[in-house]
């Protein structure tokens, strides 16, 4: 209603300027009509002077048609008066009473200039239907032989043109008010309808709720409206999945904290039951620790996830050499390789020189050769890790690549590998008992590890891609951007081959 309101407000004073132009304009063509008349006629009425009576003879003029009388000329209501130069009235024509002659005299008389136009009030006879009429009046001199022999004042009735000024003025009131309420009318339903996808908009976001966000406009239009209506479904479908992930992170965290709490829980009432040998109690507490340990490392990781999500992770930069890096997390990881009799072998190491923190690569590289020893166990017995470089686009990268012989992954797996807790969902639908952490951490651990390692590497400006084959072995590529991006020539050879 404010947005009808408010541009009819404005239409309407546009109208009304438009109104009042219109109508002066039109006023002033009758008020100049009406002069050129007037002027006319006092022409032809000063062209028929005789000197030989000082009078006008208009009737020496044809009329239009037969059925005219002499009056055709000035009309029923037509005033003229003719004053010679002695200043006395020798002729008059219309329904004027003395006491008007008189008047009318003394007007021109006080209006001393010729071919003026006056406007004038004046009672007339009972001719004319009304008592009192406004007239124009001209002041015209009659010439003879060149010289002024007298004044001729011809007047015309303003009652047509003052009839015509009040009718056209009601016309164009009319026009307006017609115009304003087909203006409000038709404004109001156009407001209506065009602010219909707000209402919806409006409605749709006081019915959502974290637990019905499968509301949907779909509305069907191609403009702003439809755009807006548009981004907000776009809007509800990320809400949407991110609240599903919020609520599966959720659900699976509790799941791998109840894990080790279950088995604390478990072992501390076994060992509070009875009484028992010194060895069984440092069995009991042996276990506690580990489960201590694996929920540690468990709190620790859903932190830094937490961190990353909030922004709150602050990187110290420096220039960190890939070579050394992944020279460094082989000789950490070596022995757990060992322990799982399986060689964790380096392939060519060029220097590559990036800009990132130390630590969170280290982790990162840590994590995705960690997951490949695992998963390699019992089926493969080589992991390796090289470095190359390579140019994409305007960039220069450097490729840490992890490749391994284990029984690969199959192709359903992949879209969801680096999904938090994804290890995790599928030991928890798998297993009917629960586990010891040692068990846990045989298996693949708690499904955390890729999702850090792969967050890491997006803080770093890079990303990890994934090429597997099942019973074929699993190839890891960390991208990272190199510190001085240069044209570099990527390697044909695959040093993990």
């Amino acid at each position: 209603m404010r947005l009808t309101l408010g541009y009819t407000a404005i239409f309407g004073l546009i109208l009304l300027i438009f109104a009042a132009v219109s109508y002066g304009l039109l006023a002033h063509s009758m008020d100049a009509a009406l002069n050129t008349t007037l002027n006319d006629l006092a022409v032809r009425l000063a062209s028929t002077y005789h000197s030989s009576d000082g009078q006008i003879h208009w009737q020496e003029f044809p009329p239009p048609n037969r059925t005219t009388n002499g009056n055709w000329l000035l009309g029923a209501c037509g005033i003229m008066i003719l004053i010679n130069s002695q200043g006395n009235v020798v002729q008059t024509y219309g329904p004027l009473t003395s006491s008007a002659i008189a008047q009318i005299k003394a007007l021109e008389q006080t209006n001393a200039a010729v071919n003026s136009y006056l406007d004038y009030s004046i009672t007339t006879t009972p001719a004319c239907a009304q008592a009192r009429i406004q007239y124009r009046i001209l002041a015209t001199p009659v010439r003879n032989n060149g010289q002024v022999v007298a004044t001729l004042l011809v007047g015309i009735s303003l009652q047509q043109i003052d009839n015509g000024k009040e009718l056209l003025f009601r016309i164009i009131l009319a026009a307006m008010l017609i115009t304003l309420i087909v203006a409000i009318f038709t404004g109001y339903r156009m407001a209506v309808k065009a602010t219909n996808p707000i209402r919806a908009i409006t409605r749709a976001a006081n019915e959502i709720s974290e637990t019905g966000l499968s509301r949907r406009l779909h509305l069907k239009s191609e403009d702003e409206l439809g755009e807006l209506a548009a981004t907000f479904d776009h809007m509800l479908d990320r809400l949407e999945v991110a609240f599903a992930r919020q609520r599966q992170f959720t659900a699976d965290a509790s799941h791998e904290l109840r894990t080790p709490l279950t088995v604390v829980n478990l072992e501390v009432n076994r060992a509070l039951s009875r009484r028992r040998s010194l060895e069984e109690y440092e069995r009991a507490l042996a276990i506690v620790q580990a489960e201590n340990e694996h929920m540690t490392r468990l709190v620790n990781d859903l932190l830094m996830l937490a961190r990353a999500d909030a922004g709150q992770t602050i990187f110290k930069l420096e220039a960190v050499d890939l070579s050394d890096l992944a020279i460094e997390v082989i000789e950490r990881l070596t022995p757990m390789a060992q322990q799982e009799q399986i060689v964790l072998a380096p392939g060519e190491l060029p220097e590559l020189q990036v800009r990132g923190d130390r630590s969170y690569l280290t982790r990162m590289l840590t994590n995705v050769v960690e997951n490949a020893i695992k998963y390699t166990r019992g089926t493969g017995d080589r992991v390796c890790i090289a470095t190359r470089e390579s140019s994409k686009g305007a960039k220069g990268w450097g490729i840490i690549q992890v490749a391994d012989n284990g029984p690969g992954i199959a192709a359903e797996h992949l879209p969801y590998l680096f999904d938090r807790f994804y290890r995790a969902d599928e030991a928890r639908h798998a297993a009917e008992k629960v586990p010891l952490a040692s068990q846990r951490e045989e298996s693949g651990g708690s499904g955390l590890g890729l999702s850090i390692a792969q967050w890491i590497a997006q803080a770093h400006g890079g990303n990890i891609k994934v090429y597997s084959t099942p019973a074929s072995g699993s190839t890891f590529e960390l991208w990272l951007p190199l510190q001085q991006s240069q044209d570099h020539i990527p390697l044909v050879s695959d040093d993990c081959s």
